[in-house]
């Protein structure tokens, strides 16, 4: 248990994370952000407890980290703050409301675009009494479980990250083939490569970047060995010994990198009501060196 001479208090995890406590989002001080931001690349994530913040201080506090990406489907906006991305399968005047069933895969966020999402912040406001979890699992740990040779066979590979496979459905493609649709993704999203092994540019530390719900092939590996190559380092990746299960209680405020990390949602019975907000930021340096 880390004390800093502060009421706020950092308490590393077992494998990666950390918890704080004492910590207030509306009255902090410059020491208290400035350890949280340190923090958060130290420990790779951070899980603060017993936040009940309106829109705007968490929007606020976010700001604080970088620059606020806003996500590009609007129909899954917050009502007001379009900053905020509602997770929510509660109904609205009897029709689903918002996204629900989101990130229910291995994945890193938007690894899909040229330059993906830095940071997650996800706050926890209605949770199903159980089920709802989200797994963690550390993108270092897997590249000390190598070999040398192991990793040079990918070290200077570039990975293929797309979203077609993943793309949920809206009002808007009723009527549309799966086909059309499809194309239609992809001229909005096309393909993006990002190197297999990357270099985080504030810790220095190699990471494995790779995820089983963006990441479809390896350029410059035999199409015959690219099947093999990423159930192997998928299957490295997710070694019960580096996952980290979050079970949420009300008032979570969870941030993580998303270089550092990548994360799933687990189920929940259908009907019991689960709503998250999610804000997207990316910092001032670059994704990767």
């Amino acid at each position: 248990q880390l004390k800093r001479d502060l009421s706020m208090q950092l308490i590393p995890l077992k494998k990666f994370g950390c918890i704080v406590t004492e910590f207030n989002l509306k009255n902090n001080n410059e020491k208290e952000i400035f350890l949280i931001k340190n923090a958060l690349h130290t420990y790779k994530l951070i899980i603060i407890k017993n936040q009940h913040p309106c829109a705007e201080l968490l929007i606020q506090f976010a700001k604080v980290f970088g620059n606020i990406h806003i996500f590009p489907l609007k129909e899954y906006h917050h009502p007001k703050y379009p900053e905020i991305l509602v997770i929510s399968n509660i109904n609205k005047n009897g029709e689903p409301f918002r996204i629900n069933h989101v990130g229910n895969f291995w994945h890193s966020d938007s690894s899909y675009l040229k330059t993906p999402l830095h940071i997650t912040m996800l706050l926890s406001i209605v949770l199903p009494e159980s089920g709802g979890h989200t797994l963690f699992a550390d993108m270092e740990f897997p590249l000390y479980s190598m070999s040398q040779s192991e990793k040079q066979q990918i070290i200077g590979k570039l990975g293929k990250h797309e979203i077609k496979w993943r793309y949920k459905p809206t009002l808007e493609d009723i009527g549309k083939s799966i086909y059309e649709i499809q194309e239609s993704i992809e001229s909005k999203y096309p393909p993006v490569f990002h190197p297999v092994v990357i270099r985080h540019p504030l810790t220095s530390k190699e990471l494995l970047y790779v995820n089983p719900g963006y990441t479809s092939s390896i350029a410059e590996i035999n199409f015959e060995e690219i099947k093999y190559t990423l159930k192997t380092l998928f299957n490295k990746s997710l070694d019960n010994r580096n996952i980290y299960k979050h079970k949420w209680e009300k008032g979570d405020l969870l941030l993580w990198d998303n270089r550092s990390l990548i994360h799933m949602a687990t189920p929940f019975p259908s009907d019991q009501r689960r709503m998250m907000f999610r804000i997207g930021i990316n910092e001032a340096v670059s994704f990767y060196l």
